[in-house]
């Protein structure tokens, strides 16, 4: 659904700047804002799961991995050939 809005300039700069640093867009951004307004911390609702390559990419770098690095599995591909 489109909605036309009238907010400030600031704010309007604020939420683009936002969006850009996490990757995503400014509608991704106002939507999930609204939604956790609207949730404000009710641990009932279900998170809202992307499918942008940007935020899968970025829940893959905030995950620990504790198995080898890509370097080091590449050198053992290379010292079995």
């Amino acid at each position: 659904m489109k909605a036309a809005i009238e907010i400030s300039d600031a704010l309007l700069a604020g939420a683009e700047r936002h969006a850009a640093a996490r990757g995503t867009t400014l509608s991704a951004f106002v939507e999930q804002a609204i939604a956790a307004a609207l949730n404000d911390g009710d641990a009932a609702a279900p998170p809202q799961e992307s499918t942008r390559a940007d935020d899968v990419l970025k829940r893959m770098q905030a995950t620990r991995w504790e198995g080898p690095s890509a370097n080091e599995l590449m050198d053992e591909t290379r010292s079995d050939v």
